[in-house]
Formats: structure tokens, sequence, C-alpha cells
């Protein structure tokens, strides 16, 4: 422990990746890159992860602003986000959820446009639902 050592604890800690194991060696937490391994992008960000070593819980900057997403049985169940202007990627802004189906596919979302209206996009495509 730490407690009353303070003395021996560094101000700065440098690493392009942190990993936290469990008890049993299994890599559980992770901050450091979250991008895909086949994206030249760089997403920080902070994983956690179950005993088998499925994402459950992962906060990231992306390309086109912060994305929470929570995951079960290894896919994608739910995803909260911001698609922010201060980013070029960025296509509809503004805050938006997207809800997956248990293969982890996109069924439905909802976001909120320009001008503060709701856009509802079921199958969690870019195109909204058509307006009758």
């Amino acid at each position: 422990m730490w407690r009353g050592r303070h003395d021996r604890v560094p101000e700065v800690q440098s690493a392009r990746r942190f990993e936290l194991l469990d008890a049993s060696g299994r890599v559980r937490a992770v901050l450091g890159d979250l991008s895909p391994s086949t994206s030249s992008d760089w997403f920080p960000g902070i994983s956690l992860l179950d005993e088998e070593g499925h994402e459950r819980l992962s906060l990231m900057l992306t390309a086109s602003g912060p994305l929470l997403s929570f995951a079960e049985g290894g896919n994608v169940a739910l995803e909260l986000g911001l698609h922010d202007l201060a980013f070029p990627e960025t296509t509809n802004a503004g805050p938006f959820v997207v809800l997956c189906d248990h293969r982890g596919r996109a069924r439905w979302a909802v976001r909120i446009d320009a001008d503060g209206n709701p856009v509802i996009v079921p199958g969690g495509g870019d195109e909204p639902e058509d307006e009758e």
C-alpha cells in the first residue's frame, strides 16, 4: 500500500497504454488507445473487460466526438455519444443513442438535430424514418 509513502509516488507516469490485471493475471481494464486494430486513428479512452476478455464498457474520444459504449457477450448493446462539430469528420452533429441487437447490429437510434429536434433512425443507420 502507498499509505504513508507519498514521498515515493512519482509525479507523472507516461505510457501509451496501461492495463489493470486481476488476481489471475487477466486484463480487466485498459487505459490508452481504444481504436480498432485495423484503424490508423488513435482514440484515447478507458475500457473495462469481463473475465473472458470481452469489452463490457468503454469511454473514448473518437474522430467525431466522445462515445460511451456498453457491450454484452462481446457485442455492442448500447452507445451514447456526441458528434461534435469541433471534429472535422463529424456529420449529423449532436447527441445520439444507438440500441443494438444481441449480435451487435444497430437496430434503432435517435439523435438531436441542429434545430434541437429528435430524429429517429430505425435500423440505426444514418437516414431518419420517413415522416407521414
